[in-house]
């Protein structure tokens, strides 16, 4: 079985506990204005138009991003960094994208280290079938559950997509004998925008649904500071058929990315 990724990185600190290699898997089904991996949206590989500078002149030429790759030469690349692991007490994290939107590959890889003394994690929006999240979450040891808006309102006009399928998966996520950390990204000022307002960092306002469940304590609940530029990243990478201003960040996010567009629209409220 192949997987389509468009990036591994090593040495990664921040995608699980000790030293790990992160696994970028190519797709998602949102299109987050903050989108920090935009070249991750589309499901295949992409070409992209790229410009570099040389001697004062501008070059221009297309890149491809992402590769499909069978399994069984993926996870000893991933191993290749083993000593790494096991001595920070690391792994492998399945980021993207969205690596839910290709489950079967998903599946296969967490198999693949089930038993092995490495650490497994999977990054997620959460946007996936019940039965994909209870899958995962039977497979790996930890859940990034990447939360972007509690109001399913705002959450489709800044994410193309309902959050009510996601709310579910993280009732079955935390109900799982995966661990769950659920992390939620800050964009300077635009969290009002998107509905992350202080009270809703506390354990008991993230999920009002959740009765009975107090898993979200403190060290489960991290809030993620999306950096400038990391948001710049997706000038180059889109079309310029328009743009949405992010208030506070002095960027404009491209109106396509990928060949996927938001629907045409201003926010009022960053006005």
């Amino acid at each position: 079985m192949k997987v389509c990724i468009f990036d591994i990185k090593r040495f990664a600190v921040h995608d699980g506990p000790g030293i790990r290699v992160t696994v970028f898997f190519k797709g998602c089904p949102l299109s987050c204005w903050w989108c920090h991996n935009p070249e991750g949206i589309s499901p295949e590989p992409s070409e992209y138009p790229e410009t570099t500078e040389l001697d004062g002149v501008q070059i221009m030429r297309t890149v491809q991003i992402g590769r499909w790759v069978d399994i069984d030469e993926l996870v000893p690349e991933i191993l290749r960094d083993r000593v790494f692991m096991e001595e920070s007490g690391g792994g492998v994290t399945f980021s993207g994208g969205e690596p839910l939107m290709q489950a079967g590959a998903l599946y296969k890889l967490l198999d693949r280290f089930a038993g092995s003394g490495i650490h497994t994690t999977v990054d997620t929006s959460g946007y996936a079938a019940p039965k994909v999240m209870q899958n995962v979450c039977s497979k790996t040891d930890l859940i990034l559950f990447d939360l972007k808006s509690m109001d399913d309102a705002r959450h489709k006009k800044f994410t193309g997509v309902s959050n009510r399928q996601i709310l579910k998966n993280l009732e079955i996520a935390l109900k799982s004998s995966a661990q769950t950390v659920v992390r939620i990204t800050l964009v300077p000022g635009f969290v009002r925008e998107v509905g992350m307002d202080p009270e809703l960092m506390q354990p008991d306002g993230l999920h009002p649904t959740a009765e009975g469940h107090r898993r979200l304590a403190a060290e489960q609940l991290r809030a993620v500071l999306e950096h400038g530029i990391a948001v710049a990243q997706v000038v180059p990478l889109g079309g310029q058929r328009g743009q949405h201003h992010l208030p506070g960040l002095g960027l404009h996010r491209p109106h396509r990315l990928g060949g996927r567009r938001h629907r045409d629209e201003t926010d009022a409220a960053a006005q």
